[in-house]
């Protein structure tokens, strides 16, 4: 009985996707059905390790072999949504061929820059997600309950998406995932900031080994000082008594 909801439940996703391909499709006014589409999300506070990410999906489903992140460069002038949107599409350029539909997480000025980054001799399909903007000041409440339109480069109206439809659910899913990924990414780098500091206390401790620490992309602090000295040598590739002299750091001075 459990085998046959779980079937049903993904024909429905399944189907589900089928219908905002299609959808997708209409709208953009393609020759084929959508496969391949990308969506980009990028994560700044207050100027501080920006960060992007790059999420695929393939016929509706995530595709996480395809998820990037994208280290960005710190602006003099701090927060800049279009300049950080335009460096992701340029590096994206020069990477392996391009997917069906690239999806921005953002408005006109985001699909603009992005649309820059890749070039104009590259034939790209750009689309943007936002919500519509609310007068004055608004609550997190508010903005979940604004609609989500597509921003398409050479249309003056957006596409409002009929919330609660296949395309309204797979877009949402996309972006929403790209939103975590690159907010994961951001975390990691200001931890790994953090890091560096109590890192040039712990004894033995030289260049070659704090790098091999900070650039474990499974480095997270507060386990670090669960693990066993052999564990923490074998996962970040410092010998035992460089992990020996971690451990009694973190758990005698931290």
């Amino acid at each position: 009985e459990q085998a046959l909801e779980n079937y049903n439940l993904r024909q429905k996703n399944k189907d589900s996707s089928v219908l905002a391909l299609k959808k997708l499709q209409s709208i953009l006014s393609l020759k084929e059905v959508p496969k391949v589409l990308e969506c980009y999300d990028v994560a700044i506070f207050q100027g501080k390790s920006p960060t992007a990410s790059q999420i695929t999906f393939i016929d509706g489903s995530p595709f996480k072999n395809q998820y990037r992140h994208y280290h960005l460069k710190e602006l003099d002038e701090g927060n800049n949504d279009f300049k950080m949107m335009q460096e992701v599409a340029s590096r994206r350029a020069k990477k392996s061929s391009f997917p069906d539909v690239f999806i921005i997480d953002g408005g006109k000025g985001q699909v603009s820059s992005f649309l820059k980054g890749l070039g104009h001799e590259n034939k790209a399909v750009v689309i943007g997600i936002a919500k519509s903007k609310v007068k004055g000041s608004f609550s997190d409440q508010q903005v979940e309950r604004t609609e989500e339109r597509l921003i398409i480069p050479g249309r003056k109206d957006p596409v409002i998406l009929k919330k609660g439809s296949a395309l309204y659910r797979l877009i949402a899913q996309m972006r929403d995932e790209a939103h975590r990924f690159s907010r994961r990414l951001h975390h990691k780098k200001e931890e790994r900031k953090l890091t560096s500091s109590w890192l040039d206390l712990v004894s033995g401790i030289g260049p070659k080994a704090k790098e091999k620490i900070l650039g474990n992309l499974n480095f997270e602090k507060d386990k670090l000082k669960n693990l066993t000295v052999e564990e923490l040598s074998s996962q970040y590739g410092v010998s035992k008594k460089q992990a020996g002299n971690i451990l009694e750091f973190l758990n005698g001075k931290n």
